[in-house]
């Protein structure tokens, strides 16, 4: 800023090549120092604005990456989520499935020892005592067959 004073001053204000200031020309001499002292302000804070706003990008830019990760990362757990929550719906329906199973053999488990001394009890029945024939059994009719020995059987359980 002075050296662009001392330029004006040597080659614009009257006497010319000379470093002395006539009193006409002080108004001129303030008028160009204030001039470039605004200048050299606005250009100051321009730079310190630039600077401001490069530093903010760049952080801008470091929190858009951080934000980038924290994204994929939300992304990766929202899927081990998903897929774990599949996982136990599949447990939980084997787990059901192997409830059913268990529930129908304790089922066939009580009706077959149900069935089973009534079984027997036909069975031991139906067999001729004594080596007598079954078509001589009174209780099963005349006429009778093995076929229709084991109808009766089956009719009783």
């Amino acid at each position: 800023m002075s050296l662009a004073f001392l330029a004006f001053d040597y080659y614009y204000v009257t006497p010319i090549h000379t470093f002395s200031i006539d009193v006409k020309e002080v108004p001129r001499i303030s008028v160009f120092t204030l001039a470039t002292l605004f200048a050299g302000l606005l250009s100051a804070a321009q730079r310190r604005t630039t600077e401001s706003l490069r530093r903010s990008r760049d952080d801008l830019e470091g929190m858009v990456q951080q934000l980038k990760r924290s994204n994929e990362a939300l992304h990766a757990q929202n899927a081990e989520r998903i897929r774990a929550a599949e996982a136990f719906q599949t447990a939980q329906e084997h787990l059901a499935r192997a409830a059913r199973l268990t529930t129908i053999g304790e089922f066939a488990g009580s009706i077959a020892h149900e069935v089973n001394p009534t079984s027997r009890r036909a069975d031991s029945q139906c067999r001729p005592p004594g080596g007598r024939h079954h078509q001589d059994d009174p209780r099963l009719g005349r006429n009778s067959t093995p076929e229709m020995a084991r109808f009766s059987v089956n009719s009783m359980i």
